[in-house]
């Protein structure tokens, strides 16, 4: 069951204990521990309908990266593709460390594109093998990224040519950050690729929470391990998120703002596939 306040809503439904909501978002708190969240990440089988309302908007934050010396022109060990665009960008992770990548767009195509960034393998930059994935992957279709990670080639960071476990973790998570914030991506369908010994950072970005960069109204997110947060306005945000998944339909959102209750239901969809 849940309540409409002038200011927010409140939820309350078996297992889960009431958390008023702020201007952005709502917030969950799960109270009996058998309520099993990492399994529904896992099978990723969590289906949500929601109705919501949001107030203020949020002051973006901001964060002013290193500039970096990029060399502008073709300059990889493999050749140039004619089927792709290519340029140079640039984003930063929580670190404070601004990274460097090549950015490659298949020719031709039109609407939210489905994402991949690539890293790796140890000791290598993006103009070697990832950049080759990145610029395969995008002639296939996909927009992709080959970014330099913190301490190596064009990429930002003290010392040089060290490598960091948890900071190329978070490479990776904050490559996905630039990815969701494209009005070219879609937010839904980007994922990682770690060549060799960088598989082992893509596998811990993919399993672990990260920072979604631009939170979209109808995220899902499940915030540390207990606490499910649920948003109804778009903003950039610092914090970092394990996705669940998204309301079926989140146009109007903000806009039900009014009498009457606000319903939020959740349902898991068990697969019927027996092998």
């Amino acid at each position: 069951m849940t309540k409409r306040r002038n200011w927010g809503i409140s939820i309350r439904f078996p297992g889960i204990s009431q958390y008023a909501c702020s201007g952005y978002f709502c917030i969950i708190i799960l109270k009996e521990r058998n309520i099993n969240i990492k399994t529904i990440i896992a099978t990723g089988l969590l289906a949500v309908s929601a109705t919501a309302f949001a107030q203020n908007g949020q002051q973006e934050m901001k964060f002013q990266e290193e500039q970096l010396n990029l060399t502008m022109e073709w300059d990889k060990t493999f050749p140039q593709s004619d089927k792709v665009n290519h340029s140079k960008i640039t984003f930063h992770n929580r670190y404070g460390i601004t990274l460097a990548a090549d950015l490659y767009i298949p020719k031709n195509t039109e609407g939210k594109l489905p994402a991949i960034a690539i890293s790796g393998p140890f000791g290598a930059v993006k103009e070697q093998s990832s950049g080759l994935y990145a610029q395969t992957l995008a002639e296939r279709g996909f927009l992709t990224i080959a970014f330099d990670p913190s301490f190596t080639g064009e990429s930002g960071g003290q010392p040089r040519s060290v490598a960091s476990p948890d900071i190329n973790t978070e490479d990776f998570s904050a490559a996905v950050d630039y990815l969701a914030t494209r009005d070219d991506v879609d937010a839904q369908r980007i994922g990682i690729l770690g060549i060799c010994g960088f598989g082992g950072f893509a596998i811990n970005a993919a399993t672990e929470s990260y920072r979604p960069g631009m939170i979209r109204a109808g995220d899902l997110m499940l915030y540390g391990s207990s606490c499910v947060v649920l948003f109804y306005e778009t903003f950039s945000s610092g914090y970092s998120y394990t996705r669940l998944g998204r309301i079926d339909n989140p146009e109007g959102l903000s806009a039900t703002v009014g009498g009457g209750n606000v319903t939020v239901s959740f349902i898991v969809n068990k697969s019927t596939n027996k092998k």
